[in-house]
């Protein structure tokens, strides 16, 4: 993670210090800003460097450029420091806060997509100190689909389904649930001493060949015969073969053998393609079909 922290004692200034060499050595982007008064040059050494704008500025920029924040020092002051800036959690990186002496280390905002639970329990895990959850979640062992989500690499399109969903999941009502893929396939492979790379490679992804294949081609042939947008983007030397087209029609003339002959090579590639992959689109477009 690309991560800043920032130092407000000189005790935190110390602790600062250790833990931007740890995060570096665990394979962070980090970087470690502390207070001008508290600097010095063994803080120096070890990467600090001095706050030379408000803090309210220094957060508003690391909003925008960094992944994660850990502010070493009270939390009433990180609440302060980004309580301008907090917009979306989906956007929102992480914000860790740990006390100057390294006992804990509180998730503070954006616990599950921006990942605040797992660096607040790495850090613990340097300082030697204890992690404080709070997402409700993560305290009964339950389900979160925006923790999932985060783990998988996926983007979530509706938050307001996802959080009734984690709440149901919290309350201990059904939710229902449905793939065409055997999730024990997956698992059992893992079993058997599958890393997740391989288990995608040799067992999802055949198959999710069918579906993958139909979307693919689909997708392909919506893009192929567009004509709107490929003639409004499309410039000079750029034109997209339906676009071609129109210009064997002129005022005073229609080139027809030229249409007819420019009309069967647009075809032609979509036709041979769709022979190629009949038997996976067929699977595909069927695989959700239910027998009346």
């Amino acid at each position: 993670m690309r991560l800043s922290l920032i130092c407000f004692t000189g005790a935190g200034a110390k602790l600062g210090a250790r833990l931007l060499k740890e995060l570096k050595l665990s394979g962070h982007e980090c970087r470690g800003y502390v207070l001008e008064k508290f600097l010095n040059p063994f803080h120096e050494t070890n990467g600090l460097e001095p706050l030379k704008s408000s803090l309210q500025e220094w957060t508003g920029n690391q909003f925008e450029t960094r992944e994660g924040l850990i502010f070493i020092g009270a939390a009433g002051i990180a609440v302060r420091a980004i309580a301008p800036w907090v917009k979306d959690k989906r956007t929102d990186p992480a914000v860790v806060v740990i006390d100057d002496s390294g006992r804990f280390s509180i998730s503070l905002l954006s616990g599950h997509l921006g990942g605040a639970n797992g660096l607040a329990e790495e850090t613990a895990k340097l300082t030697g100190g204890i992690p404080v959850i709070t997402t409700a979640t993560d305290i009964h062992g339950r389900f979160a689909v925006d923790n999932f989500a985060k783990e998988q690499g996926l983007w979530i399109s509706d938050m307001k389904t996802a959080k009734a969903v984690s709440a149901d999941v919290l309350a201990g009502e059904p939710v229902g649930f449905f793939s065409d893929l055997p999730l024990e396939l997956e698992e059992a492979a893992i079993v058997d001493g599958c890393t997740r790379q391989k288990c995608f490679k040799d067992v999802l992804l055949p198959i999710s060949a069918p579906g993958l294949v139909t979307c693919s081609t689909l997708s392909f042939l919506g893009s192929w015969n567009n004509f709107q947008f490929a003639l409004i983007l499309s410039g000079e030397k750029t034109r997209t073969l339906p676009v071609s087209l129109q210009y064997f029609v002129s005022g005073a003339d229609i080139r027809w053998g030229r249409m007819l002959a420019a009309t069967i090579v647009v075809i032609v590639p979509t036709i041979i393609l769709t022979m190629i992959l009949q038997k996976y689109i067929v699977q595909g477009m069927t695989a959700g079909a239910v027998k009346g």
